[in-house]
């Protein structure tokens, strides 16, 4: 196996092209490294090792040397080591996102029919397939016993989307070439940059955190949200698993041992009268998950998920929540006996082990803050 030098631009790394060649020399080599040489003296080395990649900043002005042991060696610096699928899944991420003028094949039209609502490339991928089986089994029995409605179902659907079809292959195709480049070279790129320009690549490298937490599971079934979200390295917490997470960073949580879906916290604190009918799917705190109703919890809700680790795994905790569970209060003293006076609402603390609080509902109104849930089964 031989490795090689040379330079050639960022934009040409993403492509898996380079213009600039300058002169290389070939050496024999065991293990398979990448190092980017970026601005300003900034070194980055990253190579697979096992089922993950490690992404090491290495001190300015470092002197890579002239073979992958030298370069682990000489780079000195903190080190990121992160999961194959999960690597992957980050770029995805970061390129399809935050950076999408980046990849230069896509043209205006397609970045204007990627940036807008529309399908999934999971559930366009699904069409595709479920269209594929009709189509194979109309070869095989004939079209009298197919499903010919579903089929045009399917085509105007595609149809409507090609463009974005066109521009999820497109990705995918770019990406998987630079996901080659990094998991599987047998190449050593030392790249000079002359400008910060079309350097998304050594960008991604330079600052990903394995821990990051970046926008996931925005569409598709809960079960299709959780997969989403589940190559991050910050999806499980306690026994809960990350469902969504919002541009805005609003985070959905499932509760695996019950099945409850926890939003997040709203806004604002409010009143018990707006609360009770505050949680609707249109909130961008439940994720605008609508294949579920979602409700204001019961007391007994907040229970079950606190045993299962809910005050640790879910965000924005530290508030008075309202729940949906009345509590009467009885006289203690008359003629005939403890009467009820008045109902109270329960309130859930999400500060301390203190688990209800009791408002004293003759005095004025109080306002709490509002968490919605749901369940589904998976």
């Amino acid at each position: 196996m031989k490795f090689t030098f040379f330079a050639c631009t960022l934009s040409s790394i993403i492509l898996l092209g380079c213009s600039h060649l300058q002169s290389s020399i070939r050496i024999p080599a065991s293990e398979k490294d990448v190092g980017v040489i970026g601005p300003k003296g900034e070194v980055i080395l990253f190579y697979r090792e096992g089922d993950f990649i490690i992404v090491k900043n290495c001190d300015p002005n470092t002197i890579l040397g002239q073979t992958p042991a030298e370069a682990r060696e000489n780079c000195q610096g903190p080190a990121n080591k992160v999961p194959v699928e999960s690597f992957k899944h980050a770029i995805r991420n970061l390129v399809s996102t935050d950076r999408l003028n980046d990849l230069k094949p896509l043209t205006q039209e397609e970045v204007r029919a990627y940036t807008e609502d529309g399908l999934s490339s999971d559930q366009l991928e699904a069409m595709i397939i479920e269209l594929d089986k009709i189509n194979a089994f109309i070869t095989t029995y004939g079209a009298e016993n197919a499903n010919l409605v579903r089929k045009e179902e399917l085509v105007k659907a595609l149809r409507s989307q090609e463009t974005r079809l066109r521009v999820f292959k497109k990705i995918n195709t770019e990406i998987e070439k630079t996901l080659n480049l990094i998991t599987d070279q047998t190449i050593l790129t030392l790249t000079k940059f002359n400008s910060d320009k079309d350097q998304f690549l050594y960008t991604v490298l330079k600052n990903f955190n394995p821990s990051q937490k970046y926008p996931c599971g925005l569409k598709g079934t809960v079960r299709e949200r959780i997969r989403d979200c589940s190559y991050q390295l910050t999806s499980k917490k306690e026994g809960f698993v990350l469902v969504t997470r919002t541009k805005e960073f609003k985070e959905v949580y499932r509760d695996t041992k019950n099945g409850l879906l926890w939003g997040d916290r709203l806004p604002s604190d409010t009143f018990f009268d707006f609360a009770k009918k505050a949680c609707k799917s249109q909130l961008a705190e439940v994720g605008k998950i609508a294949e579920v109703v979602w409700r204001l919890p019961s007391i007994e809700d907040y229970y079950q998920s606190e045993r299962n680790g809910m005050r640790k795994a879910l965000p924005n905790m530290n508030h008075f929540f309202w729940s949906s569970t009345y509590h009467p209060v009885f006289a203690s003293e008359s003629p005939g006996g403890p009467s009820l006076i008045t109902k109270e609402v329960l309130l859930f603390s999400g500060h301390t082990p203190q688990k209800v609080m009791y408002p004293d509902m003759f005095l004025l109104p109080r306002a709490y803050s509002i968490r919605c849930v749901s369940w589904v089964d998976l």
